[in-house]
């Protein structure tokens, strides 16, 4: 594994997802609402 790609693996595992409250109702996915939040390594 290169160290480019051993990198993006790390970033990847400690990034955080923060997922806020719904904005609408109904029975469909908010994707707006999603976010990923980078840790500093």
């Amino acid at each position: 594994m290169t160290d480019e790609r051993r990198n993006a693996v790390l970033r990847f595992l400690f990034s955080g997802v923060v997922i806020d409250e719904p904005k609408k109702l109904g029975r469909y996915m908010d994707w707006d609402r999603i976010s990923i939040d980078q840790n500093p390594l």
